[in-house]
């Protein structure tokens, strides 16, 4: 009888430490994360916000420093290459993400006021200013972000520069200096830059940033960015005249001293590849650009001396042509997010301390129906609070999505705007209010029945719960051991 109990109670010591041994497994694993900077978090179902007839292609994103994310799109009723196609009927929408909704697209601003491509920025007094190429102009419109919803809201458009212009770039720095970089064909072939340090009540006139090497050689598609020391960072593609094509080189300069003077150009990559975008953090420097359709692939390369000297080419995809920059930023950790479109579908990178994460398919339209899909363009991506990433991405230059996730990185509560000193020709006007009761199908709604992402206090309450069952099970196999023994 006692060989049986020893057996008993040596059998329940053995699952005690058993148990023990989970407790401390079990911890371990609620200390990880629920997810990490691996890409593969979760992602909410994609979001209708606009369709069209016609063209809804080109588009631009960005969060303010409230949290708010505004979307500008392109519409023209028509579609690219029909025989009524005309530029005056392009129409700027936008719409913006506030209070964890949607608001519906509205038209603000007609052809010649604002023509995409364009460059978007908004400073800290809650100011958005929007450059885009008009007929031989530089356009420069602007609005106070809460009145931004309504055509009125709206300054008339005004020319910084009187020259035939292509694709501007803007830019604005923690001073709160705005910049726009654009090339400026077909004399000279230079890429350009302008500078307010007042919000855009003054500029100051047309500067040098790079000129193109040979008569026979152009200049083109820009893209610029600053960093947390007050340098600034410039991309472009060098171009073959008179047609534009083939694409000879990517180059990269940078400038200490506010667009006064740049450094010499280095080729980042040399030919059949365009489309760059540019993003910096305090010493890092990230380029991501797209090969075209002969060559192919999306592309990488990092400086972390500000532009100094620079990685290897890291090829990220082999497929995809000229589908519109590629998307990219930075969060509060360094981390770099990259959103590609490539042919049918939209891939999302992520790079870190650790390296890369695998691609994550956000969109993929190459079969729709048993039928051939449409092609994937325009990828933007944001991030609002800290840790909200918002991507954005068309398809069939008629269709735009979004798709957000919450990032594994602090979060930051929104900020209230800097007082905003109107100018003598700004006006201010009442924002016009869209009713919310009944939304029309453009407008799916907020990422309604899609799962939350997991957040930080996630991992908290899993250790919790993980530890307090386990102490009542360890309690339990006690419990058991010291009744076996008193019965001996």
């Amino acid at each position: 009888m006692r060989s049986i109990q020893a057996s008993l109670t040596s059998r329940a010591w053995r699952f005690l430490l058993l148990e023990a041994l989970l407790v401390v497994w079990g911890l371990v694993l609620a200390c990880v994360p629920a997810y990490g900077q691996s890409g593969d978090q979760d992602w909410s179902e994609p979001v209708l916000l606009f369709e069209s007839t016609g063209r809804a292609n080109t588009t631009r994103m960005l969060a303010d420093r409230t949290g708010v994310v505004h979307v500008f799109l392109e519409n023209n009723p028509n579609p690219a290459g029909a025989l009524n196609f005309a530029m005056d009927d392009t129409m700027v929408f936008y719409t913006r993400r506030e209070a964890g909704a949607w608001s519906r697209p509205v038209d603000i601003l007609l052809y010649p006021d604002a023509y995409l491509p364009f460059g978007v920025v908004v400073d800290d007094k809650g100011q958005i200013h929007v450059f885009s190429q008009a007929p031989a102009c530089l356009s420069y419109v602007s609005a106070v972000a809460q009145t931004a919803d309504s055509a009125r809201g709206w300054l008339k458009h005004k020319c910084m520069d009187e020259m035939w212009i292509d694709v501007p770039a803007a830019a604005l720095d923690s001073l709160g200096n705005i910049y726009v970089a654009y090339a400026v064909p077909p004399n000279d072939w230079q890429i350009a830059l302008n500078r307010s340090s007042d919000g855009g009540v003054s500029w100051s006139g047309r500067s040098e940033v790079a000129v193109a090497a040979r008569t026979d050689v152009g200049v083109a598609f820009p893209a610029l960015a600053t960093d947390s020391k007050g340098r600034l960072h410039a991309v472009w593609t060098e171009i073959s005249l008179p047609t534009g094509y083939p694409m000879l080189s990517l180059l990269y300069a940078y400038s200490t001293d506010k667009g006064q003077s740049w450094s010499a150009p280095i080729e980042l990559a040399e030919g059949h590849q365009g489309d760059p975008n540019i993003a910096a953090f305090e010493d890092a420097v990230h380029v991501v650009w797209n090969g075209d359709a002969s060559l192919r692939g999306r592309y990488y390369r990092s400086s972390e001396d500000g532009g100094l000297t620079w990685s290897p080419v890291q090829q990220l995809l082999p497929t995809g042509g000229l589908q519109r920059p590629p998307a990219i930023v930075v969060d509060s950790t360094g981390a770099v997010h990259i959103l590609v479109a490539s042919d049918s579908a939209a891939y999302y990178f992520v790079k870190d301390r650790s390296g890369w994460s695998k691609p994550v398919v956000l969109a993929d339209f190459s079969q729709v129906g048993g039928l051939r899909g449409g092609e994937v363009t325009s990828p933007q991506l944001t991030i609002s609070k800290g840790n909200l990433l918002f991507a954005l991405y068309s398809k069939d230059a008629n269709s735009v999505f979004v798709r957000s996730t919450k990032l594994d990185v602090p979060g930051q509560a929104p900020q209230p705007w800097s007082t905003i000193t109107p100018s003598a020709t700004q006006v201010i006007m009442q924002p016009t209010r869209h009713p919310t009761a009944s939304p029309t199908a453009l407008v799916v709604g907020d990422f309604v029945g899609s799962p939350s992402p997991p957040s930080r206090d996630s991992s908290t309450s899993t250790l919790l719960i993980g530890i307090s069952s386990s102490i009542f099970v360890v309690v339990a196999v006690v419990t058991i051991v010291l009744l076996q023994r008193r019965k001996q």
